[in-house]
């Protein structure tokens, strides 16, 4: 599903959920604020409405499975215009939105099979495996001949540039793994889709899971003292 910042902000009634949420306020409260937020928006021809990148820079997963207190929100993988406007601006365009959803992609893998939670790490390194496992199941969907089939040095050409948003925030809880382990978790992962005996066979995702989980140590040695 699109994300798209105009649709948001000049919308009170679909921005008052949010403001609510995000400052713990209800009912005309809310739409009082979404009504004030919408205009600041508006003040600055650069901000464009909202259509400005900055307020949709992102894509994510999301699924209430799990969840005390589901609202009945169907499983969903959302793209902002922004994160698509700019990979575009940088000359990544073709490759790295699939790239990006089937990372998301990924995460639905790890929803339905309950892999977010079974390790015993925690904290950051909990995270992190758990991004660098989205970005193992999407390479493996890239470049396995009944996936996408796409070049794996194309792939990895891309996933280098657009690996540069994996950070160095060694301590806080959303890390998602170190450029250099990202790029290594996606090497991986085309590895076993080419390397594979029989190229029509895909590898059920716990399997995967299986080898991804004993490759992990690897797959983060390249920045593993920090």
């Amino acid at each position: 599903m699109p994300m798209h910042g105009r649709a948001l902000f000049s919308s009170p009634e679909r921005l008052a959920p949010v403001v609510g949420l995000m400052y713990g306020i209800e009912g005309q409260d809310a739409l009082n604020l979404a009504k004030v937020f919408g205009l600041i928006v508006n003040l600055d021809p650069a901000l464009k409405g909202g259509d400005n990148p900055y307020f949709t820079f992102n894509a994510f997963a999301f699924s209430e499975k799990g969840s005390p207190q589901p609202l009945g929100i169907s499983d969903r993988i959302i793209m902002g215009d922004g994160i698509l406007e700019a990979l575009k601006a940088v000359g990544l365009g073709d490759t790295a939105p699939r790239a990006i959803l089937a990372h998301e992609f990924g995460h639905h893998v790890q929803y339905e099979h309950n892999l977010l939670d079974n390790t015993t790490l925690t904290g950051p390194e909990a995270t992190r495996r758990v991004e660098l496992m989205a970005d193992a199941f999407g390479t493996y969907f890239l470049t396995h001949s009944r996936g996408e089939a796409l070049n794996t040095k194309r792939v990895l050409d891309s996933a280098q540039s657009f690996y540069q948003v994996g950070d160095c925030h060694f301590s806080s809880p959303g890390h998602h793994g170190t450029p250099n382990q990202r790029f290594a978790a996606s090497s991986w992962a085309a590895s076993v889709a080419n390397d594979a005996a029989n190229q029509g066979h895909i590898l059920p995702s716990l399997k995967f899971d299986e080898q991804f989980e004993a490759k992990l140590p690897d797959l983060v040695k390249p920045d593993a003292t920090n």
